[in-house]
Formats: structure tokens, sequence, C-alpha cells
């Protein structure tokens, strides 16, 4: 059956061709065609938009799309010059103008001194220090790392630019001290375990011989202070004794990043002023008198160039910056981020888009809460609130308002990924799940929490609506 279904496939495909040649050598020779010898109809086929035709080609349409784009996109530029006029203009201090933005300088440059701080403390422990003493130390240093960042951004006023680098910062060092320390404890901990295995082996020949203490030697790893420096500076957020390493450095492809990076944040800069600025504050008399009609005109107005920032921040630092520090540093992995705008699930999305802290999730929190008998549903949990919690504290605390709007935008992408998960589950191959993506997080998302921040922030600063406009 399988060959009579083969040979029938063959004859088909044979008359097909035998009619596209009759049909070029009709258009040939005109006046030979009478009624009788051109007939349209001689085969079964599909319209070419129905799933049974063969090919599928929409290339047109995909050029139709692209040429709307740009037209609509254009239209918005002509619209915001005749409205707004030109609005950019060059830094001239970067923000650093007023005495208390120099702290959040002077404590970003002092970051380096919590590394040193725990380096010091790894080496009391090969000094007999106890692990409860170290670990105690250690947590001291990660809170302290973070907590005085904090302290200082509150304290003198900070501007919300330098506030938030600086912040950025802490919690990245916080991070990448906290895999230091958790390493070292398990390195401690392997120790004891080889030794008190090598103990119930009964080696008392060994024993006299010294030849226990010498294997007890090889067993620690040896401090490096160059190779902490080395893991602070790598775009990775989780330790290891050793990393995969390039030859040498491109300096023609590095040059190449440094020029996409440099066009990516110029990018940004100008519909940052140009675009989300102005519609941000004129969105603050909506959101005050909560005209829901005007504000949802706001947010969708929002969504398009915000859409586009975030996308360019997402080249600029999981692709530019990190692949430049990579590059400069010969660190190896360059896997920073997968397919992540494929996501057909939020969970999918989670897990491709910031391959870093995705790794130091499941290393540092995931994995040690199942090996302590934790299930999933909880350990996925802890991971949410503590990355709500990283969210909420990046932005609430630059802006200087406590409201856990981003903290409940965290928690609530639970029950999206639930109904993502269902969705897939239910409409195989469906391609929902993804739309349901770019609707919640740069269409609806994302836009309304920088309204609800930004007027937040006026409200901090004793700063009216009115005076907006």
């Amino acid at each position: 059956q399988q060959q009579q279904q083969q040979q029938s496939e063959v004859t088909d495909a044979m008359e097909r061709e035998k009619e596209k040649q009759k049909e070029r050598l009709a258009v040939l020779d005109v006046s030979r065609t009478s009624t009788l010898t051109y007939n349209p109809h001689r085969l079964t086929r599909p319209s070419l938009l129905s799933s049974d035709a063969e090919s599928h080609n929409y290339r047109g349409l995909l050029n139709l799309g692209a040429v709307l784009l740009v037209a609509t996109n254009f239209r918005l530029v002509v619209e915001n010059l005749l409205k707004y006029g030109l609005l950019i203009q060059l830094p001239s201090n970067f923000g650093m103008s007023t005495y208390h933005n120099w702290p959040c300088l002077s404590s970003t440059l002092a970051l380096p001194i919590f590394v040193l701080i725990a380096y010091g403390i790894q080496r009391l422990s090969y000094k007999g220090a106890s692990d409860w003493l170290v670990n105690l130390l250690s947590g001291i240093n990660l809170i302290a790392a973070t907590a005085i960042p904090v302290y200082v951004i509150v304290a003198t006023h900070a501007n919300p630019g330098p506030a938030a680098f600086l912040l950025i910062l802490s919690v990245i060092i916080s991070m990448k001290l906290l895999s230091y320390a958790h390493v070292y404890d398990d390195l401690r901990e392997d120790k004891r375990l080889k030794d008190a295995q090598l103990k119930l082996n009964h080696m008392p020949d060994q024993v006299q011989t010294g030849e226990k203490d010498h294997d007890e030697k090889k067993n620690v790893v040896p401090l490096s202070l160059r190779h902490l420096f080395y893991f602070v500076a790598a775009p990775t957020l989780c330790f290891q004794l050793q990393y995969p390493r390039t030859t040498r450095i491109r300096k023609r492809w590095l040059l190449k990043r440094v020029a996409e990076m440099l066009i990516a944040i110029a990018f940004m800069i100008l519909l940052i002023e140009q675009y989300v600025v102005p519609t941000v504050r004129n969105s603050m008399s909506s959101l005050v008198e909560m005209n829901l009609a005007r504000l949802s005109e706001r947010v969708l107005k929002l969504a398009v160039p915000f859409l586009y920032i975030w996308l360019a921040m997402f080249f600029s630092l999981f692709h530019c910056w990190l692949n430049i520090a990579a590059e400069l540093l010969r660190f190896g992995d360059r896997c920073f981020y997968k397919d992540w705008w494929n996501a057909l699930t939020l969970e999918e999305y989670w897990r491709t888009w910031n391959l870093p802290v995705h790794h130091w999730f499941l290393r540092h929190l995931y994995f040690p809460l199942k090996k302590r008998g934790w299930s999933n549903v909880s350990a996925r949990l802890v991971v949410f609130f503590v990355s709500a919690f990283l969210h909420e504290l990046l932005v609430s605390v630059p802006v200087r308002t406590v409201k856990l709007w981003a903290f409940f935008a965290m928690m609530g992408q639970l029950p999206l990924i639930a109904s993502t998960k269902h969705m897939q589950r239910v409409l195989n191959a469906s391609q929902l799940g993804n739309v349901v993506f770019w609707l919640a997080f740069t269409i609806f998302g994302q836009p309304l929490c920088i309204l609800l921040y930004y007027y937040g922030w006026l409200q901090e600063n004793g700063i009216s609506a009115a005076a907006l406009q």
C-alpha cells in the first residue's frame, strides 16, 4: 500500500508538471489555442491560503507588514515632532551635578571592599574558625553589601538614575558573594564527608605514617583572590573553581559589540527623552482623576516606545555588554539567553530570557530547597517570592516609594504561568501562550508599572500632576 501510495504521488506530480508545461506552451503559442484545447480545470487543487496547499509563501504579506510597521512608526515620529519638537539634550553631568548624588558614586567605588571582606572570611576557615562563625560573618557581609547602598540612597535623596545604578551593582555583588560562600561551604562539607569515609576504611598504616594528613591537605581547595576578582568581573553569578576559557581576544569582534551597544543605548535615550517622558507626564492627570478610558489610551501609547526600549535594553545588556565582558576576560560560555521570544508559556520565558539569574536561583535556592525535602510547588513559590522582593527593591528604593506594585506584579506571574501551561496542554503547539506573554509584559504590564512608580515618585517629592502640564 505504501508503494502504491508513493507511485500515485509520483504520477500526480508528473501530471502536474505536464499541465504546467502545456500551460507554458499555450501561452507561447496563442494562435493554436481554442475553447477545446485550453481547459483551465484539469486537476483537483486547493486554494493557496488553504491548509491543504503544498507550499505557503507569505513573503509578500510579510513585506506588507513591514511596510505598514515602518509607515505607522514614521507617522508617530512626525506626530511627536509636531507636538513637542526636539526634546533631546546631550547629558552634561550624567546626573551628578548636585552634591547628594556623589555618595552614590563613592559607594559604587567602595563595593570591592565587600569582596575583600568575603575573601578574608573564607580565610578564617583555613585558620580553624568554625563553620557557623564563617557562615554568620558571610551572611552579615552579604546583607551589608546591599543594606549600606540602600541607606546611602535613602539618606542622601539621590536621583533615580545614579541610585538605580548603585543598587543594581550592589545586588549583583551580593548574589556573587553568596555563590562564593555557598560553594566553599559545600567544599568544606565535602571534605568532612571524605574524612569520615577515610575513618570508616580503617587504615592504621596511613595514620601512623602521616599519609592521612597529606590526603586531608590535598582535599583543601586553595583560596585565590585573583580568581575571586575574576569571578566578580565575569558575566556570571555562579562561582566555579574553573571556567571554560577562550584562547584569545578578538579585537575586531569586540569593537563591533561596543559599537552595537553604543547605538542601542543612544536609541534608548532617544525614545526615553522624546517619547516616554512627555507621555508619562501627560498621563498623570488621567491617573489622578482615574479616567480609565484616557488612562488606557495612555498605556497603549506608551506600549510601542517602551517595547522598543525593552528590546534595546535586552540587546545592549545581554548580547552586547555581557559578550564584551566575556571577550575581555576570555570567558568561554556565552549562552546568556535563549529564544525567549518564542516562549509558549510564561514559565518558559522565565527559564530562557536571563540565564545568569536563572542558573543562580536554581543552584543556590531551588536545588538546596529540594535537597531539604521541599516540594516542587513550594520551592518555586520561594524562588518567585525572592525574585519579587528583589524586583521591588530595585524599583522602589531608587524612586523612594514602597508601593509593592513590582512585588505583586511578579507574584501575579504565578497564575499566568499556570494558565499558559494549561493553554499549551489543551491547545497543543498553540501560539496563544506566546501572545499572552507579549500582551502581559510589553503592552500592559510594564507601561502601567512605569506610570504607577512615576506617580509615586511625584508624591514622594511633593510635585502635583497639574504642575507637569
